[in-house]
């Protein structure tokens, strides 16, 4: 990182922290001149929209996301599911007695 955007996001970052622990009235002041807690203020304020915008917009897909899969891909997918565990139990089970069967005639 270059020393100069580090030393501006120091700046930056000691201005937001002076400006959320004063008080509403005591937020008023400038750095060389410029007024900045109108800036800070504004950048507070687009900062929680854009948090809530991100917030319900995942809900969104959330809910949409379990709708879809309740509706569509479970009906779809359970028979399948259940086809491939029975086979395989059947299988499982085939091959046990193919053992215990080649076993026994060894001994």
């Amino acid at each position: 990182m270059s020393r100069n955007l580090l030393i501006i996001s120091l700046v930056l970052v000691c201005l937001a922290w002076r400006a959320m622990s004063q008080d509403e009235d005591d937020t008023h002041f400038s750095v060389a001149g410029v007024e900045v807690s109108g800036v800070l203020k504004m950048a507070e304020d687009t900062y929680r929209t854009a948090v809530e915008k991100v917030n319900h917009a995942t809900e969104a897909v959330k809910s949409f996301a379990e709708t879809s899969y309740e509706d569509y891909l479970k009906p779809a997918i359970e028979p399948s599911i259940t086809w491939v565990t029975t086979a395989w139990d059947n299988t499982k089970t085939k091959l046990s007695d193919y053992w215990n069967a080649l076993l026994e005639d060894e001994s």
